[in-house]
């Protein structure tokens, strides 16, 4: 396994935010803001942060890899870099963009080391707070100098949990039903809370948004390694554990199998198994085929 020196990347992610992110934070030009598709953007924070932390992280770490979000996008085929055997060091240089871009506060930077198919690093920074949440394969996940805790399991009626923003948007009367059936579900938050929400209770990043922790976090569709490695490395390093949708072994390169974060495998089991009959992965697909048609 890698060693890498935590302590020098937390630094480098610190240093890149705050000459690349914060400065534009509030004062993007109109020059500055692309779509790479509908209600996808891209700014030129996401470009530079991207640009600067791949040269940088791989001078930390030499025969090290990377797979960077903006940079995935641009050429798909990078996703292979996970199969080559080598150290790949994950970046999603500005994790709610949108967010950023409408100069809300809910953005961040992560950065994840990926080796033989198991993250060794993660890593959720918030610009604005300067706070920066770490999680190391067998150190545990930390805030603040606290260690970090899943929330113990609860019958599933009783849990709070969030479920993907494409089917809470795209399938109403689905959500409708299985909030019937479970008061306490919302809709999945930008990936950068992610770890946060179930791992911590009160305020953290210094965000007015902070809501209490979640038992579960799911969705059907869609993951993204740099979405999601360091989230799934701190819940682990808390006690947590996850799988695809369909209840696999996560792996990097599955981009459209889907997510469940839960306490313990039982949980997950009760999440799948409540699911199951809403078939929310065929009736998703379904309806983008009709919309593309």
């Amino acid at each position: 396994m890698s060693k890498l020196d935590i302590q020098k990347v937390i630094t480098l992610i610190e240093e890149v935010a705050q000459q690349e992110i914060v400065p534009r934070f509030g004062r993007l030009r109109a020059d500055e803001i692309a779509y790479k598709q509908a209600d996808d953007l891209v700014t030129a924070a996401d470009e530079e942060v991207e640009r600067i932390l791949t040269e940088r992280l791989t001078d930390m770490l030499p025969g090290a890899l990377v797979v960077g979000e903006e940079a995935c996008f641009r050429n798909p085929s990078i996703v292979g870099r996970f199969a080559e055997g080598r150290p790949v060091f994950v970046i999603d240089p500005v994790d709610g963009t949108k967010h950023f871009a409408e100069g809300r506060s809910g953005f961040f930077t992560m950065v994840s080391l990926i080796e033989k198919n198991e993250i060794i690093a993660g890593f959720v920074h918030h610009p604005l707070s300067g706070e920066t949440l770490t999680a190391e394969k067998g150190g545990g996940a930390w805030l603040n100098g606290k260690k970090l805790h899943a929330l113990a399991s609860v019958p599933l009626r009783e849990a709070k949990g969030t479920i993907g923003q494409r089917v809470w948007h795209k399938l109403p009367e689905e959500r409708a039903k299985f909030q019937a059936a479970l008061p306490s579900i919302e809709c999945n938050p930008i990936s950068g809370f992610a770890a946060p929400r179930l791992l911590t209770s009160g305020t953290y990043f210094g965000l007015t948004e902070t809501v209490p922790q979640m038992h579960f976090r799911c969705c059907p569709y869609w993951s993204t390694p740099w979405d999601d490695a360091a989230a799934l490395l701190a819940y682990a390093e808390g006690g947590g554990t996850f799988c695809h949708w369909d209840g696999q072994p996560y792996q990097f390169t599955q981009f459209r199998q889907g997510l469940v974060m839960a306490p313990d495998r039982a949980a997950i089991e009760e999440i799948r198994s409540f699911f199951a009959p809403y078939d929310l992965r065929s009736r998703f697909l379904q309806l983008q085929q009709t919309s593309h048609q």
